[in-house]
């Protein structure tokens, strides 16, 4: 199991969080978020082209057929090892199978599954993405998202803590909007689809007595999201040295909070700058 998955950090929803999330709703009462089109063709391509064309760095990852991991349950423990030294390849993230559900237009998980006879000594595994099968112009994104949950996932030192867990999918997620429409409408379609779940999110968390996984989950996605404008923010125009950086985190060479300490960012650098910036819009 990897280590950022152990004691990670919660956050508790104070008075600045509350009025980010009111005047979020504020905001975004003034935009139709439901309103997205439709695409009747799977347009994954551009996911792939995107990583190529920007020289994204990806290992090959362990990978084993979901129905051939289903067989483990045959085997005694001892047996186990030997299973998955025969069965396991490793393949490119892209070459990963895809399922398709009939899910929410952004819906996307990437099943990373851990093998053994506890979690400290498991084996990672991967089998498969699932995506929605209603496609629109924000697939490619949620694509591109789960891709790069599958190689930090992969790597032993991107992350810290699980605080920090969707910083970098997030980041992919909206360089690719950024890049694959010139019209910049996707990339404002993702904006407001993040600005919603930021919203939502705080007032799951505000809520009394969630379960402490649901709490570590939404304080995940708050500040991930958070943090994500205020990257975004600093490398407005530097994109090549922007990659440059993920490039190094995707190599194991740095991680996503030496990054966001050398250039002064923080969860509540990002509660500020937001609420700064959404009480200019009233």
């Amino acid at each position: 199991m990897k280590e950022y998955y152990k004691n990670p950090l919660t956050i508790n929803v104070n008075n600045k969080l509350l009025d980010l999330s009111i005047l979020l709703s504020h905001f975004l009462s003034k935009y139709n978020t439901n309103d997205i089109s439709v695409n009747k063709t799977n347009n994954l391509k551009l996911t792939y082209l995107w990583f190529l064309e920007n020289n994204i760095y990806m290992d090959k990852v362990p990978f084993i057929k979901t129905k051939t991991l289903e067989e483990i349950s045959r085997f005694h423990c001892e047996e186990i090892s030997s299973f998955l030294k025969e069965n396991i390849k490793y393949i490119l993230p892209f070459d990963i199978p895809i399922i398709y559900l009939n899910k929410p237009f952004d819906y996307g998980e990437f099943i990373p599954i851990y093998v053994g006879k506890n979690l400290e000594n498991s084996k990672l595994i991967f089998t498969e993405f699932r995506l929605s099968s209603n496609f629109t112009p924000i697939t490619p994104l949620i694509y591109g998202h789960e891709i790069t949950h599958s190689i930090i996932e992969n790597n032993t030192i991107s992350i810290n803590n699980y605080i920090n867990y969707d910083i970098i999918p997030l980041l992919i997620e909206m360089l690719i909007a950024k890049d694959i429409d010139k019209s910049k409408i996707t990339l404002k379609t993702d904006i407001l689809l993040r600005l919603t779940n930021l919203k939502t999110y705080i007032e799951l968390l505000y809520k009394e007595d969630i379960p402490n996984l649901i709490k570590v989950r939404l304080s995940n996605y708050i500040n991930s999201i958070l943090i994500l404008f205020e990257i975004l923010k600093v490398y407005t125009k530097e994109k090549e040295t922007l990659l440059k950086e993920i490039n190094k985190i995707f190599k194991n060479e740095n991680n996503i909070e030496t990054l966001i300490k050398e250039k002064s960012i923080t969860f509540e650098s990002g509660v500020d700058n937001m609420l700064k910036l959404l009480k200019e819009d009233i």
